[in-house]
């Protein structure tokens, strides 16, 4: 079935395949999504992405505060698992489409493949403002120093 019940493509229904054919077209799949590992959840969450994911597919993570797990905010004393997760999984991970909030000045963007830029606020009711565009992000507080050259 396609979108709003358009069923000009035809569609696939499992009573239409055998066992073995099913899973020839499932796995090993070549796209996984993860959406908001950790959020609201058990740091374990974060884990088991790693654990799930299939050799040789592409891992997509929305929503999965991966400036948390990379800056720190999880001390490695406590949470050794987990430490030793990011350094091994997530350390390398690509940001593919990021809009985070600088303080209350202004915002770091990046849509990937485009380079990172740095946005001010400038007024009530105006589009934030492009200050800078940098080829590797910033950390928040070169993002902060930047706005606040402009």
């Amino acid at each position: 079935m396609g979108l709003v019940g358009d069923d000009t493509l035809g569609s696939l229904n499992a009573d239409d395949l055998a066992a073995d054919d099913a899973a020839d077209l499932c796995f090993p799949p070549a796209l996984q999504i993860a959406v908001q590992p950790g959020d609201g959840g058990p740091v374990e969450d974060w884990i088991n992405v790693e654990a799930a994911k299939a050799d040789g597919a592409t891992l997509v993570v929305v929503n999965g505060a991966l400036d948390k797990l990379r800056g720190g905010y999880y001390a490695p004393f406590i949470f050794p698992a987990l430490a030793k997760c990011v350094d091994r999984f997530y350390r390398d991970f690509e940001s593919a489409y990021v809009l985070k909030p600088v303080d209350s000045a202004g915002w770091i963007h990046r849509a990937y493949p485009e380079p990172w830029g740095v946005y001010a606020e400038v007024g009530s009711g105006q589009a934030p403002k492009l200050v800078a565009t940098l080829p590797e992000r910033p950390t928040y507080q070169e993002a902060i120093s930047i706005i606040r050259q402009a």
